[in-house]
């Protein structure tokens, strides 16, 4: 008696848990958008992240916005919201934006979303398939549906509900579901609570006139106050620089030139265990140069035995006991791009223990770009404790490679996870009212009334999101009818008829 009253219990509770969780996938519209398509999202309220603006170009279509990169290297064009502007994703969340993508060598559009606590998902959409990029490193990709032809307008949704499974429509079609990640994106927001250092420290500095090839520059060396160490290595030379093309803005930037080969390295003592962001304004001067960077915890651990090998074999010595190697905690990138203007640079990072740290940024043989002289300056470099907020990220992302594309509208709802609201077609409007199969023939007959003539799009798609069949017609007003090949067709399917006012999806079986 008491194992059917639990087996009761658990089947009550397992039905409350699938409704609550079904619910959250109700059909919604999601209203008005955020932004419409009219001009650069920053009127919208989106902050424009810093791109080679003479590298893009900006244009208003009658669909949207449409943006093209030229054929340079690295070239965001992106854009995004955090809760301090209104993306607050505190639980289940919708994201829905309507995007033409007509020319793409790499990446094409992307949509990155991340709300409290987790709940991240990143798809990109390219000429012909939608990818989940949720992963870790951010290039790696897994096809969510291909063979599609996203060079017209479609609209994708992604809703991410309480169970932390993102699902994925286009065209209020469902084309996969994946999982989101609980991570922080390498690419997150933050919100700073505490500020460990606000470089003011190369303000007041004048021009020291270091000569080419000095070891060191002793007085701007003494006058860094507070826990910086600024050190450079011995082929190379830093400065204050007040020269006006080369100052972020108004008063001094600090420039740092190597020979062959170069680091500039900068230790701050004193770091908590927590999240912490590194950002600067930064420059090259010549096409090709580029800077490498990374991050090191340093320090020992007196509870860390240490090992030392004699012949092959392990020998402790009590003098090596203590001892403890530097933890790379932001690996070494490109921290310092290609870039012949000031851009704004940020870069997140753990401190995973109570140590100091050491940014080293180093340029030359080893580092795949141009060796020789490269120059670089610098304005406003500070480290932050952080907190990461909920975000929503769009745009096209720092990557080689020329891509073109309209952006119509991005819309989104942070009630909860939402499918796509039918859309209400009747006789009056657009109405699609009957459809029935022949199977004698292997034909499926459409019948359908329209209230104006126009163009009319068919598509039939599988339960993946892949499509199988697409034909164009120019129909009339009032009655219409055409027919669909089901010849080696058996299962389930969705027909989409698409006009300029509405679109209908109905699902139909093929026997």
């Amino acid at each position: 008696m008491k194992l059917k009253l639990l087996m009761a219990l658990i089947a009550i509770i397992s039905l409350l848990q699938f409704q609550t969780v079904n619910a959250q996938l109700t059909p919604k519209d999601l209203g008005t958008p955020k932004y419409n398509g009219q001009g650069n999202p920053k009127a919208s309220k989106f902050v424009q992240q810093a791109t080679i603006t003479d590298s893009v170009t900006y244009t208003q279509q009658a669909e949207g916005y449409n943006i093209v990169t030229k054929s340079a290297q690295w070239i965001p064009v992106t854009w995004y919201a955090t809760s301090d502007s209104g993306f607050v994703a505190n639980g289940p969340y919708t994201v829905e934006a309507k995007i033409a993508v007509a020319k793409s060598m790499k990446n094409g559009f992307f949509l990155e979303m991340q709300g409290t606590p987790g709940k991240r998902f990143k798809i990109d959409i390219d000429t012909t398939a939608i990818y989940n990029m949720t992963y870790s490193p951010s290039t790696a990709k897994e096809v969510i549906v291909n063979n599609l032809d996203n060079r017209g307008m479609h609209t994708y949704r992604v809703a991410v509900d309480n169970t932390d499974k993102a699902h994925i429509y286009r065209d209020g079609v469902k084309v996969g579901t994946a999982d989101a990640d609980g991570l922080v994106s390498s690419s997150a927001y933050y919100k700073d609570i505490e500020v460990l250092q606000e470089d003011q420290f190369f303000e007041d500095f004048k021009d020291l006139a270091t000569a080419p090839h000095v070891a060191n520059n002793a007085t701007l060396y003494a006058n860094l106050s507070g826990n910086w160490d600024i050190t450079q290595s011995t082929w190379c030379k830093m400065g204050i620089d007040t020269t006006k093309a080369n100052v972020k803005v108004g008063l001094t930037s600090f420039w740092f030139q190597n020979g062959t080969t170069g680091e500039l390295k900068i230790l701050k003592k004193g770091l908590s265990a927590g999240k912490y962001k590194l950002s600067f304004w930064s420059k090259t001067k010549a096409s090709g140069e580029a800077y490498k960077g990374s991050v090191t915890m340093l320090g020992t651990d007196p509870n860390r035995p240490a090992v030392k090998y004699k012949d092959g074999r392990p020998d402790s010595i009590p003098a090596y006991i203590g001892t403890d190697p530097h933890i790379v905690i932001l690996v070494s990138q490109i921290l310092v791009p290609d870039n012949r203007n000031f851009g704004y640079r940020e870069y997140p990072f753990d401190v995973i223990r109570d140590r100091d740290i050491l940014i080293t940024f180093h340029n030359g043989w080893s580092n795949t770009q141009k060796p020789g002289w490269a120059n670089m300056w610098f304005d406003d470099l500070r480290i932050a404790k952080v907190e990461p907020v909920p975000f929503i990220r769009f745009g096209k992302d720092s990557e080689a490679g020329v891509t073109n594309f309209t952006f119509g509208s991005l819309t989104y709802d942070m009630t909860g996870a939402y499918s796509p609201a039918p859309s209400g077609i009747n006789e009056t409007k657009n109405a699609l009212n009957s459809v029935y199969i022949s199977n004698a023939n292997g034909m499926m007959q459409v019948n359908y009334n329209l209230a104006n003539a126009q163009k009319t799009n068919f598509q039939l798609v599988d339960l993946s999101g892949r499509i199988l069949y697409q034909q164009n017609l120019l129909s009339n007003a009032g009655k219409n009818s055409t027919s669909i090949s089901t010849s080696g067709l058996k299962g389930i399917y969705l027909l989409r008829v698409i006009t300029a006012e509405a679109a209908e999806t109905l699902k139909v079986e093929v026997k």
